[in-house]
């Protein structure tokens, strides 16, 4: 008789370019966040988020499965650099950050 198990599996697969977009990506994250906040205006608004890039090119690179490593990355900036007492915008603008980087790798998949 066979058995019927099922193997329980993860949501994310995690082979080494997930691992090392997971360790090399917030420290990057981080040097470019005093980068950005070393060129922000008076009130405080940056008009040169470098991070973006990053964001961009790990989403193209490894794949829309690396959205977890830069929430968590962009979440640590924000609480650590900006906002250093506010846990709700520093929640919030990881998840608008994000948009950006899932909307070029669409239009990118779409048209290649």
């Amino acid at each position: 008789m066979q058995s019927n198990t099922i193997k329980p599996q993860f949501l994310v697969k995690l082979d080494r370019p997930f691992i090392l977009a997971a360790l090399i990506i917030p420290l990057i994250h981080i040097g470019l966040g005093y980068v950005g906040l070393s060129m922000t205006f008076v009130g405080g608004a940056s008009a040169f988020w470098p991070s973006l890039g990053v964001f961009v090119a790990a989403m193209l690179l490894i794949g829309y499965r690396v959205w977890p490593i830069l929430f968590v990355s962009d979440f640590i900036v924000s609480y650590i650099i900006y906002f250093k007492s506010n846990l709700l915008i520093s929640s919030i603008i990881p998840a608008v950050n994000l948009i950006t980087p899932f909307i070029a790798t669409f239009f990118n998949s779409a048209i290649y």
